[in-house]
C-alpha cells in the first residue's frame, strides 16, 4: 500500500513538474507573441497616419495654404515659416498657373530634405528653389520653394 502511494506521489509530481515546464515555456513564448504583435501594430500606426496624411492631401484641393502650413509644423524642426503666400506662375505667353511661395528661415539641410520629400510625395511640384547658408551659422540654411500641383 506505502509503495502504490509512493509510487502515485512520484507520478504525481513528475507530471507537476512537466506541466511546469511546459508553462513556463508557453508563457514565454506568449510574451515574444505579444512584442512581435506590439511591433505589428505600431507599424500599422504609423502606415495609417502616413496614409491618412495622403488621404487628407487627396480629399482637400492639394494645394492649400493650411496643409503647406501643416507639412511645415510636422518637418521644419528648427527653423521657422517666414513666408507663405499665394502666387502665379507664368508657364508661356498665355498660360498661368496658380502656386504657392514658401520662405523658411534656420532650418538644417536635412530639414530642407525632409520637407521637399515631403512634397514630392504628396503630388506637388517644386517650380523654384533658392537656398543660402544662414549668416553667422553655416550648419542652418535660409531657403525660399515656390510650389504647384504636378
Amino acid at each position: 500500500m506505502v509503495l502504490v502511494l509512493l509510487l502515485l506521489s512520484i507520478l504525481f509530481l513528475s507530471y507537476a513538474y512537466t506541466f511546469r515546464r511546459d508553462a513556463k515555456g508557453l508563457q514565454h513564448h506568449i510574451s515574444l507573441r505579444q512584442k512581435e504583435l506590439g511591433n505589428i501594430i505600431a507599424l500599422k500606426r504609423e502606415y495609417l497616419e502616413r496614409k491618412g496624411m495622403k488621404a487628407n492631401i487627396s480629399q482637400q484641393e492639394r494645394l492649400s495654404l493650411s496643409l503647406l502650413e501643416e507639412v511645415v509644423s510636422k518637418t521644419i524642426k528648427g527653423g521657422k515659416l517666414v513666408a507663405l503666400r499665394p502666387t502665379t506662375l507664368r508657364l508661356g505667353k498665355n498660360t498661368v498657373e496658380k502656386g504657392i511661395e514658401v520662405k523658411i528661415e534656420g532650418a538644417t539641410l536635412g530639414d530642407v530634405v525632409g520637407f521637399v520629400g515631403t512634397l514630392e510625395r504628396a503630388g506637388l511640384s517644386v517650380k523654384k528653389f533658392q537656398m543660402q547658408l544662414k549668416e553667422g551659422k553655416s550648419d542652418l540654411i535660409d531657403f525660399l520653394v515656390v510650389l504647384s500641383e504636378a
